[in-house]
């Protein structure tokens, strides 16, 4: 039976040591961040084949949301904010850190998630036919991640000061692919 292996941006990029902060709540998610051996493997594992997707489980919980655990992690609410920066930190710590091509890039960011859900080739494909659904991004152009700069309807971000490269100049969709 095929087996699919997905991962997040922030088990890519986090590791435990974010619980030692005085904020460390905020990074509480499920499954929880690892060891940086961890991440690692999740690169090369993305580098050889073996994970297939890079998403986001975004969860744009304020830091009012997340501070209801007052000491009990049973009470957490869950998951982290992220979809803004998804492209940026694969981008950022994958192709110009020279752990993924970017070719690999778009396969586990586009064209593979499309194939898994039966979307291929109408998405994930540049192609006669398909969606024109696109997105340019600058390649050396970095921007420090700032929550109040974000269009995220939360507060903070587990990647806030960071310095990112990847954030899209241009979007171009097809209206046709837009249609309700």
């Amino acid at each position: 039976m095929p087996v699919l292996a997905e991962t997040c941006a922030h088990y890519l990029a986090l590791d435990d040591s974010v619980f030692k902060r005085k904020d460390g709540h905020l990074f509480a998610c499920q499954p929880q961040v690892k060891k940086p051996r961890d991440s690692a493997r999740l690169w090369k594992g993305l580098r050889d084949g073996e994970v297939s997707v890079v998403a986001t489980d975004t969860c744009s919980f304020t830091r009012k949301q997340k501070a209801v655990w007052k000491g009990d992690w049973t009470k957490i609410p869950m998951g982290m904010p992220g979809l803004e920066t998804l492209v940026p930190i694969v981008y950022s710590l994958g192709v110009l850190k020279k752990r993924l091509t970017l070719t690999r890039m778009t396969e586990v960011l586009s064209l593979n998630p499309a194939r898994i859900m039966g979307l291929y080739p109408k998405k994930g494909a540049i192609q006669v036919g398909a969606d024109a659904d696109l997105a340019i991004i600058h390649p050396r152009k970095t921007h420090t991640i700032d929550p109040s700069q974000m269009e995220t309807n939360t507060d903070w971000s587990p990647f806030e000061g960071w310095d990112l490269a990847g954030f899209s100049r241009t979007t171009i969709f097809s209206r046709r692919s837009h249609r309700r």
